[in-house]
């Protein structure tokens, strides 16, 4: 094969794999802004599930105080080993929690730090 093949098909190659790696992260994006989400404070982190305290102001507060989060995300970047106690987090989700007080986030798409307990100026 001659260079200017190789370096042609290198070319495409890259261009491909960048155009793929942007419609990834717009579809992350696109996800985590468009479903139903809530914000609250992380009170206990374990292997399965993040417990939220759910902000008073969130709509889902009178019903579900506490939330328990899977810790099975399907599209976040943050992981729930990145987060802390303390964390004020936004928690999106398919919008169905099951069960009684606590209420339990089976599906959970991602996790975003809206205010961390700790900061680099600290």
């Amino acid at each position: 094969m001659k260079k200017t093949s190789k370096f042609t098909m290198l070319i495409t190659v890259v261009a491909m794999i960048a155009s793929l790696t942007c419609c990834v992260s717009k579809t992350i994006n696109g996800v985590l802004s468009s479903e139903p989400s809530f914000s609250g404070i992380v009170a206990e982190i374990t292997d399965d599930y993040i417990v939220v305290n759910v902000n008073s102001d969130q709509s889902i507060y009178d019903t579900y105080p506490v939330v328990y989060a899977s810790t099975d995300v399907y599209f976040s970047t943050l992981s729930a080993s990145s987060l802390a106690v303390g964390d004020e987090i936004w928690v999106t989700y398919d919008g169905i929690i099951t069960g009684d007080s606590p209420g339990y986030a089976d599906y959970v798409y991602g996790f975003t730090l809206r205010n961390p307990v700790y900061s680099d100026s600290e």
